[in-house]
């Protein structure tokens, strides 16, 4: 759990599209320490990948070392 809410969140074009309905979402709802709610899409037809990077720091800094960037991977699974 983060204990403070990233400044951006990129989500990544999954790793098969076409296998996709809907899009994957995060919600930062806030809070001290911070709360992410991941919303998978619609519907997949086999397991999908995700690429998410957190962004955290002081937005916007053109200070490369006040950044720190965080991958994690996402995998949504059929119902």
């Amino acid at each position: 759990m983060a204990t403070l809410a990233p400044v951006g969140i990129d989500i990544a074009p999954p790793t098969n599209p076409a296998a996709v309905t809907g899009a994957l979402r995060i919600m930062n709802l806030g809070g001290r320490p911070a709360h992410l709610q991941v919303l998978a899409p619609a519907a997949v037809t086999v397991d999908v990948d995700f690429t998410v990077t957190l962004r955290f720091g002081t937005d916007p800094d053109p200070e490369a070392s006040r950044h720190k960037d965080i991958p994690l991977t996402i995998r949504v699974t059929p119902a």
